[in-house]
């Protein structure tokens, strides 16, 4: 909250794949940009993060986004990101109608959103796999295209183990390289994070970006399984994808899920299109 006569202090410049950054305005349009050096607050202020796909942004030079890979930093190859994809429903239910909010994620699973997002393309042929992925597992495209970008990273007896539950940690590391953020060293803002557990320089980017927070002790817990709801909350952040206020006449219903839950309406808006 900021007092009138005051200045804003310029929040961290947002991510979105596929878009550049235009900066911020006080109308949608982006006609009318806030400086955050000269424009005082006088009243309550909406700000607006505007993008643009061209490469001609006033004022901003594009550079390719720094590429992180889970063994050689900076190596990563940037994923063919289409923002076509990145509007479509990225989580769904079961059959039997419920969502399992609370439920863990596989490590499989979550290949398969990011694979999703990037519209399903197909990993080369000749791509050398997991000891435990094989040709027709379901998730066997999703996978391999992930670990061709250097999104994900196996063990070091050469297994994915598809089917395990990822934790917290690994799910940040998974993140942190699908949107090629830079490593951040040293001590993050979660106690329970010590700059030298291995994935501090992937928590603390994804913080950095307020993707990330912590339960009410303020710990992370980063060896905790991620849950269903954890993961659309996080996703939607990342993707600038604002939780749903207004519930779509076709948004699926889930028979254990209502408003009371904290991430219902995160849920929501990543199971519909946007």
């Amino acid at each position: 909250t900021v007092t009138a006569g005051n200045r804003l202090s310029a929040p961290p410049e947002p991510i979105r794949p596929g878009y550049l950054f235009a900066g911020w305005f006080i109308d949608a349009e982006g006609i009318n940009a806030w400086n955050f050096g000269q424009d005082l607050v006088t009243k309550d202020t909406l700000l607006y993060a505007v993008w643009t796909t061209e490469n001609d942004v006033p004022g901003k030079t594009e550079e390719p986004p720094p590429g992180e890979g889970p063994q050689q930093p900076g190596d990563a190859q940037s994923p063919p990101y289409s923002p076509e994809h990145l509007l479509d429903p990225y989580l769904s239910g079961y059959p039997d109608g419920t969502f399992a909010p609370d439920k863990g994620m596989t490590r499989a699973e979550i290949s398969v959103i990011f694979w999703h997002l990037l519209g399903n393309v197909k990993p080369p042929q000749d791509d050398v796999s997991f000891a435990d992925v094989f040709p027709g597992d379901w998730y066997y495209d999703a996978v391999m295209t992930m670990k061709n970008n250097r999104i994900i990273d196996g063990y070091p007896d050469n297994t994915y183990d598809p089917d395990k539950n990822a934790t917290r940690a690994e799910f940040s590391a998974m993140i942190s390289n699908f949107f090629h953020l830079g490593p951040a060293s040293g001590d993050g803002q979660f106690p329970d994070v010590s700059a030298d557990h291995w994935s501090a320089p992937y928590i603390n980017s994804a913080a950095g970006q307020q993707w990330l927070s912590g339960f009410e002790d303020g710990l992370f817990y980063p060896d905790l399984d991620i849950t269903r709801a954890q993961v659309a909350s996080i996703m939607n952040r990342a993707l600038n994808r604002p939780a749903i206020s207004d519930i779509p006449p076709d948004a699926p219903y889930f028979s254990d899920l209502d408003r009371g839950h904290w991430a219902y309406y995160d849920i929501i808006s990543a199971t519909v299109r946007r």
